[in-house]
């Protein structure tokens, strides 16, 4: 393998280990080997870790967050869950694991999101856990050997990390301790597990103890069983501590130079035939023992070559080394028997042997070197220093589609390397070109900077910098914001507490700067905006440093299984998935060019298969030359760029597009920013790639082909679990912000182009710039809009199961009311796009790094954005989604990328009503009301498919303009917002007219006239209410709402009083009457509440029924009469014998200006009004006796005589007309009860006027001193 430039066909998913649930981590703490048997069976207490760990400084952050080692286990294809992690952290002490699988299937129904840590009491040994899955059992053996030299065996089964699982049982059920006698005299170096039942540990004098047991036995007993250089060992020396002359100090630990560390086993076959273990021990041989006879088979170097022993001390293998042989256990040749080996000698820059093992009666196990004229040395495709730390050999299913995959270290630095080779013609594919694995892009965008053209507080820009989902662990944020405030003089306040990281970090920040004035006396925010972003890069710094420790790599694995290889970092980790055809072309464009690379092109595996070889160069040189035009840009140039950008795709086009363009080229000021020398440098590379006038449709045309999100993805049964929807995301955040970058360089360099060179007297390009212009940019919206989905993050319910798109969607799924420790935080994207798509993996037909890069392009092409009209659908269907949640701020952030459709403007409409932004709602909904009013296609897709509307809510769409304005009535009326909801009831009443011949208008119509009634009787617009009740086809709603109309007119002010007498109220005079007096009747305390008679007296009077106005009078007098009697009775219990003083102070003031003689008067007044021989009332007696001089009994015999005389028929006319409506109604039998009806005259009203005139000045004078019913059976003169 040559130095040479590096390949990329492959990319990383750099994934956090954050918590995925608030409750997610079980912390379980293991008991001693020396506790007794009682104690040994007490239930050992569990805790349950809620938040992340707060670390102080960064020694707790290194010790808390960044494992020492780590490893992956890989169960067999077909078991749940079959990927796991293991960390060892807290120096050794805390052992972590956690389940790696993408998918599940529909049976599972719980998510394997729980994460296990087994707090141990000693430390780990260093290699000293080891993983088997159990054969027998549904369930994960895990192995740990601590430095007391106790062997831990904990079995843990598929619930165990259920969120569901209690995990009460009994730690004495799952985990096990053993204690090796041997142990006492030597101790162990690497453990490592075949299976369940066979564990092999390396001891530090070179020996290897072989620990076995029973299927079914729990790992409290082992069998043991010694192997060395001669076989069984056996002999004193094995017995014995002993330290040769030449050992290796590794930790606390002093190793024997033979002590093995690397360990390959053959695979079981039938009768136990070759079974063979093979070890690379620190002296740099290679040793197989025969697992079935105990007998060691070869010792050879492991180059094979033969050395002095004064050269031996350069040739000893670090111990730490632990992937130095595998084992290819197919039969490749038909001449070879047995197996394959792959070794590496990391001695040097390193080298590769390949061997054949094959076994023969007469020698034994035969080791053959296939290639001895051959050196394989691995180089990293770059000029820096680079340690090979690890390889994974992935034999395939034959020996033509083997892979090597390398790990290269420098310092905390790492890359990955891949090659094909088939096994059988090693030394000629070893010198095809190693591909190699790119970074993530999206870790190496610029910081924010503060510009001119977005002179603001930068806190925003790094706060969303900063907290991107996904960029920097809570728990890096966390530390680097302790060490910040460690190194500050800011006071820690008890009640921030309270607040979110991103808050705490805000209010750390603020507290280091302050607001000065300038010398001109104006504050200097300048001054302030720089000083802030200061701060901000002054604690980013801690944050990088924080992060640059957590991605060193701490081991490599290949899952054989699902064919994905897995980078493990100290606080992270990354799977390597096979770029996408932008990806390749972006990561590869310095070195693809014409005439160049053609081998590394034909070898891309098809993964770019819709583009020749040509298309691909010519579209590696656009990207190239317009990636290298944005990188001469300025802070201020590229930042106005990125400010016309964004209006350009979020405004509607006003202007033609050679306008916008114009527009947009003068706006970023390109003629002052772009020097001779940067437009020279573009001239240079467009130059490679044919000049400008390479530029053509067909160019632009294949890059937005490649680029658009079209990949089909036929709908799978498998279920994403919780870890597979974060790596689906990350993904696609990466893909998402490339694409978006690209899209930018080549927006700006055809903007630039267009005027400098296509406006250019003479100069024609071959290109239809408009054109392109709008398809790079409706492409840019989209993943302006993909980019908004990947970084808004939201609180949600957790979700247990399959989620159904069409339940989701018809579901009233509202905020949940779960405390918010419970609530789960996901990005816009994971919830719900992602967790609704359900994979298909077929597999073995491609690996899974295969199928991840198409499971985020079908993700993304599910969303369905690239489609204008289905745009517009997904992007509504989520502003919806957000309004029926609540998530009122994320439906405000995402307001701006809504189309200019009318549904677009009904869900504006929607926005405003939910914030309280009424007259901005007022506006949208005029505005939508025509298009949703009349167009036929809205009838169904509204009753399908829109969340935020009940199917009911579907004939008001497509049927007409009255219908729509009621269905906003109705919205602003369960808002409360009646103004509103009256603007646009008559607005809609309006339009009922002009259908009068519809079916059904009437009932519409009557609806409208309801709602306009009750919206306008609620804000007092008395006017509108009574002309709709007018309005109204139904008389019996009519009188029902005409008693709403006065009762509110009558308890509103003096004013609606006075304008309720105005009302004509055409046709319904009586019934009005009849409200009223009903009202008159109801009242309990006449001196208080509505004047109701008043109002029934100006109603009678403005009609001229001066007889129903005296007769309110009347009533009214008697009330009044009765409540002063009722005063002075009351009065007169108080004082006793002694009343004299209190039926004076009834009557204090002046005794002709009383409530009652006043009433005297106004009723005088009326009668006098009518002509003398009807001025009469007719009153209803509630005494059992009266005064004969005031009051005249009608009795049965006399009402006979009136009616004769015809005074009777009168008296009827005139209770037909004055009566109350609770009169005309009595029969005789209601009559009795009630009372008797007496007709009272004029006359008889002057006399008791005067009567009560000349009562007062008796009480007045001191001379009357009674009240009461007993004063009126008085006559004046026996006082006197």
């Amino acid at each position: 393998m040559s130095n040479q430039t590096a390949h990329y066909l492959y990319k990383e998913i750099r994934l956090n280990l954050d918590v995925e649930d608030p409750n997610g981590t079980l912390s379980i703490r293991l008991p001693g080997s020396g506790l007794s048997s009682h104690n040994w069976r007490i239930p050992h207490r569990k805790q349950l870790s809620y938040q992340t760990p707060v670390t102080e400084d960064e020694t707790d952050f290194v010790k808390e967050h960044l494992a020492s080692s780590a490893f992956l286990s890989f169960r067999r294809a077909g078991k749940r869950p079959g990927s796991f992690l293991g960390r060892i952290l807290n120096d050794g002490r805390i052992l972590s694991i956690r389940c790696l699988d993408f998918t599940r299937h529909p049976d599972d129904e719980h998510d394997s999101t729980r994460i296990l840590k087994f707090v141990f009491p000693h430390p780990i040994r260093p290699a000293g856990v080891s993983f088997a899955d159990d054969e027998e059992r549904e369930s994960l053996d895990i192995f740990v050997l601590t430095t007391t030299n106790d062997l831990y065996t904990i079995t843990l089964r598929p619930e165990s990390f259920h969120l569901s699982s209690s995990n009460e049982r009994d730690i004495l059920a799952y985990c096990k301790t053993f204690l090796s006698a041997s142990f006492g005299f030597r101790f162990p170096h690497r453990l490592i597990a075949r299976s369940s039942q066979e564990l092999f540990i390396s001891l530090y004098d070179g020996e290897l103890l072989r620990l076995t047991r029973s299927p079914g036995e729990d790992g409290s007993t082992w069998n043991e069983s010694f192997y060395g250089e001669s076989g069984w060992s056996s002999s004193l020396r094995n017995l014995l501590p002993w330290r040769g002359n030449h050992t290796i100090q590794y930790g606390d630990m002093t190793l024997e130079q033979d002590t093995l560390t690397s360990f390959a086993f053959t695979r079981r076959r039938e009768g136990n035939k070759f079974n063979y273990l093979f070890a690379v021990s620190l002296n740099h041989r290679i040793k197989a023992w025969n697992l079935s006879t105990g007998k060691m088979e070869f010792n050879r170097d492991l180059l094979d070559q033969e050395r002095e022993p004064q050269d031996l001390p350069r040739y000893l293998i670090d111990p730490s080394q632990s992937d130095l042989v595998t084992v290819i256990d197919h039969k490749l040749r038909e001449d070879i028997d047995g197996c394959y080996l792959v070794t590496f000698s990391p001695i040097g820059s390193g080298q590769f042997k390949f061997w054949a093992v094959t076994e023969k009666e007469s020698s034994g196990l035969v080791l053959q070197d296939l290639y001895p004229n051959h050196v394989f040395e691995p180089s990293p495709s770059s000029a820096e220093i680079w340690t090979m730390a690890q390889f994974k050999l992935n034999a395939g299913i034959d020996h033509q589609h083997s892979e090597m995959w390398i790990l290269w270290k420098n310092n905390t630095n790492y890359r990955v390397e891949s090659l094909k080779l088939d096994l059988l013609k090693v030394s000629e594919h070893w010198q095809y070109p190693w591909t190699s694995t790119a970074t993530e892009s999206i870790r190496e965008k610029p910081l924010p900077v503060t510009t001119s053209a977005r002179p603001a507080d930068p806190t925003t820009d790094w706060i969303e910098y900063l907290f991107y989902p996904g960029q920097f662990s809570e728990a890096t944020l966390q530390s680097a914001l302790s060490i910040y405030n460690g190194g500050s003089t800011r006071l820690l306040f008890s009640s921030e507490k309270d607040k979110t990281l991103k808050e705490r970090v805000c209010l750390s920040v603020a507290s280091t700067v302050t607001l000065d004035r300038d010398p001109g006396e104006g504050m200097d925010y300048e001054r302030f905006c720089i000083d802030t972003d200061f701060e901000w890069r002054r604690y980013f710094r801690i944050v990088a440093d924080l992060d640059k420790q957590r991605g060193e790599a701490i081991c490599l694995d290949y899952d054989v299984h699902s064919g994905v290889p897995w980078i493990v970092n100290a606080d992270g980790m990354a799977t390597i998935r096979r770029c996408n055809d932008t990806e390749y072309i972006w990561h590869n464009r310095s070195e693809l060019g014409p005439g160049k690379n053609e081998a590394r092109l034909s070898a891309r595996d098809g993964i770019l298969s819709a583009n020749s070889p040509a298309d691909i160069v010519r579209m590696a040189g656009l990207i190239r030359a317009a990636t290298l035009f944005q990188d001469c840009f300025t802070d201020v140039l590229l930042q106005a760029c990125a400010v016309t950008l964004e209006s350009e795709i979020l405004q509607d086009a006003t202007h033609s597009v050679p306008v916008r363009i114009r527009s947009f080229y003068d706006r970023c000021d390109f003629s002052g920013e772009i020097g001779d020398e940067d437009y020279s440098q573009l001239a240079r590379e467009m130059d490679r790639l044919g000049g400008f006038k390479a530029m053509n449709n067909d160019l632009f045309d294949d890059i937005i082909r490649t680029m658009s999100s079209t990949e089909s993805q036929t709908a799978g049964e498998l279920i994403l679990t919780s870890f597979g929807e974060k790596t689906m995301v990350k993904g696609a955040q990466e893909i998402i912000y490339l694409n978006s970058s690209i899209l930018f360089n080549l927006l700006v360099l055809l903007v630039f182009v267009e005027i400098e060179e296509n406006g250019q007297e003479g100069a024609q390009l071959a290109i239809d710039t408009p054109s392109v212009y709008l398809d790079l940019l409706r492409l840019y919206r989209e993943y302006a809009v993909l980019g908004w989905f990947a970084k808004t993050t939201r609180s949600e319910t957790p979700i247990t199961g399959s989620v159904d798109v069409d339940k989701m969607r018809d579901s009233e799924d509202v905020r949940a009311s779960s405390p918010a420790q419970e609530q789960r935080i996901s990005t816009v994207l994971q919830f719900p796009w992602v967790r609704m798509w359900k994979p298909v993996w077929v597999q073995p037909a491609q690996p899974m790094s295969v199928c991840l890069t198409k499971f985020i392009n079908g993700i993304l092409a599910g969303i369905g954005l690239s489609d204008p009209e289905n745009y517009n659908d997904q992007v509504m269907w989520l502003q919806r989604t957000f309004l029926r949640r609540g998530d009122v701020e994320l439906a405000a952030q995402f307001l701006r990328y809504q189309p200019n459709t009318a549904w677009s403007i009904y869900i504006k409409a929607r926005f405003y009503l939910c914030t309280g932004q009424y007259p901005m709602a007022t506006t949208y909904f005029k505005k939508a009301a025509f298009n949703l009013a009349h167009d036929e296609g809205t009838k169904l897709s509204t009753a399908e498919k829109d969340d935020l509307l009940r199917k009911s809510d579907a004939q008001y769409f497509g049927f007409g303009m009255a219908r729509y304005y009621l269905h906003v009535v109705k919205l602003f009326e369960k808002e409360r917002a009646y103004s509103f909801s009256l603007e646009f009831a008559k607005i809609g009443l309006q339009f009922t007219t002009m259908d009068r011949e519809e079916e059904g208008n009437e009932r519409l119509q009557m609806d409208l006239l309801s709602r306009t009634f009750n919206a306008a009787l609620k804000t007092s617009h008395f006017d509108e209410a009574y002309s709709a009740l007018m309005r109204y086809p139904d008389s019996e709603n009519q009188r029902h709402d005409l008693t709403k109309l006065i009762t509110v007119m009558c308890e509103e002010d003096e004013t609606s009083r006075s304008r309720l007498i105005t009302f004509p109220f055409l046709g319904l005079h009586a019934v009005v009457d009849d409200v009223l007096r009903s009202k008159c009747s109801s009242i309990l305390n006449i001196s208080t509440g509505t004047p109701y008679h008043h109002i029934l007296y100006g109603w009678c009077l403005k009609r001229g029924d001066f007889r129903g106005a005296a007769l309110a009078l009347h009533d009214r007098l008697q009330r009044l009469k009765a409540a002063a009697a009722s005063v002075s009775s009351s009065a007169a219990a108080t004082t006793g014998a002694g009343g004299k003083s209190s039926a004076v102070a009834v009557v204090v003031g002046d005794v002709e200006n009383t409530a009652v003689t006043q009433g005297y008067l106004a009723l005088i007044n009326t009668l006098a009004c009518i002509d003398p021989d009807q001025a009469w009332v007719l009153s209803t007696s509630t005494s059992t006796s009266t005064t004969t001089a005031t009051k005249r009994r009608v009795s049965a015999a006399e009402e006979k005589e009136k009616e004769k005389s015809g005074l009777q028929k009168k008296t009827d006319d005139r209770a037909a007309v004055g009566g109350s409506t609770a009169d005309r109604r009595d029969g005789d039998g209601d009559r009795t009860k009630r009372g008797t009806r007496v007709v009272v005259t004029l006359d008889e009203v002057r006399k008791q006027y005067q009567e009560e005139l000349d009562r007062l000045a008796y009480i007045a004078n001191d001379q009357f001193s009674f009240t009461g019913p007993a004063a009126d059976e008085m006559d004046t003169d026996d006082v006197l």
